[in-house]
């Protein structure tokens, strides 16, 4: 069995997991599947079903075609993130500042660090 470590809801049909091997896995209402063998270190799914990560090997954040990720969104070294829209993904950077990705580039929010983040999806 498969033991899972990090869930995104989209909805009942496209519940994303990272497994404890750190692979995509999807649950598509009725059993789950592996998506993909890329090692991960988060995901959030958008209110608009847009699928983003971050790649484990470098820590930068790509974005799920539906068949693969793309290439890295930017050069920012990520620990954690919360996308609101494709265009409005939030992150925790490995020096704990948040940042935000704006579909082009990033920028800073503010030099506050955090450890945790969370972003309303309404």
């Amino acid at each position: 069995m498969t033991t899972f470590k990090k869930l995104s809801v989209y909805d009942s049909t496209h519940i994303y997991a990272i497994a404890s091997d750190d692979t995509l896995y999807m649950h598509n209402g009725a059993s789950w599947s592996q998506l993909d063998s890329t090692a991960l270190d988060d995901i959030d799914v958008t209110k608009d079903g847009d699928l983003f990560g971050i790649e484990a090997s470098g820590q930068t954040l790509v974005k799920w075609s539906g068949s693969a990720w793309g290439s890295s969104l930017g050069a920012q070294t990520l620990k954690f993130i919360a996308a609101k829209s494709s265009n409005l993904v939030y992150a925790i950077a490995s020096d704990d500042t948040i940042y935000y990705w704006n579909g082009a580039f990033w920028t800073q929010s503010d030099t506050t660090t955090t450890s945790c983040l969370v972003v309303s999806k309404v």
